[in-house]
């Protein structure tokens, strides 16, 4: 799902100037992804943190996971974030733990995965505002 929805923002006339970045498809081969990742982290102005309902596993407790690696790095930032939440409710602020725990503190967005099309023109229209409100040229991870 999520490629796809890159894909589909990408195609947002609104966004069309924006470097969308997904590490799932974005990272080419040979590259060290750490290295990649780690460098967009520190460049991106906005992070979509895409929540489906089984988002919430114990991964999410050990350091090295990616997903929690990229959250807490661009919350660290004070990055905006978009908690998107995918045919899902927001997490427990309990159960996301201290450093985590910042997600909570951003607007989420509910993204339903029935009527994908107006899901999809809100988000872009969310990044387009958050975007357009900040001095320079932001890039969303």
């Amino acid at each position: 799902m999520v490629p796809g929805l890159v894909r589909d923002l990408g195609k947002r006339k609104s966004l069309r100037h924006v470097d969308l970045f997904l590490d799932l498809t974005d990272i080419p081969a040979g590259s060290r992804w750490a290295s990649v990742l780690d460098a967009e982290l520190q460049s991106c102005d906005v992070l979509v943190a895409v929540i489906g309902p089984n988002w919430m596993t114990p991964r999410l407790r050990d350091p090295d996971d990616v997903v929690r690696r990229e959250i807490t790095t661009v919350l660290g930032r004070g990055v905006p974030v978009v908690p998107l939440l995918v045919d899902t409710q927001p997490p427990d602020v309990d159960a996301l733990g201290p450093e985590l725990g910042g997600l909570a503190d951003w607007q989420a967005l509910i993204f339903d995965i029935a009527a994908y099309g107006s899901s999809v023109t809100r988000l872009a229209t969310a990044l387009t505002d958050l975007l357009s409100s900040s001095a320079g040229t932001r890039e969303p991870f």
